[in-house]
């Protein structure tokens, strides 16, 4: 992945995905062409993480498209747990 600041926004992008799962749990699918941009910013004052996100996957979808996600901030401390989609992850795997 390569990260960026545009302005006030962390900017990721990742590519180098296999064509040996799915995007999410739903299924969605998604190649080895995958072009992930992940745009990650603070609204509201901070109370919340914006994340817009774009996927482009000329295999699977005839043009790239976006989705936005919202977060509120969580103010216990609770630690988030790290999910990695690897091949050694059972839930990674297509099924």
């Amino acid at each position: 992945p390569v990260s960026v600041y545009d302005g006030d926004t962390l900017v990721v992008t990742s590519n180098g995905f296999n064509d040996e799962t799915t995007m999410d749990r739903s299924g969605l699918p998604k190649s080895a062409a995958l072009v992930l941009t992940e745009r990650y910013r603070l609204i509201n004052g901070g109370k919340q993480l914006e994340l817009n996100f774009t996927v482009d996957d000329k295999t699977w979808y005839t043009k790239p498209w976006t989705a936005r996600m919202v977060y509120d901030r969580n103010e216990t401390n609770q630690l988030l747990n790290e999910y990695v989609c690897t091949d050694k992850n059972p839930e990674a795997t297509r099924k």
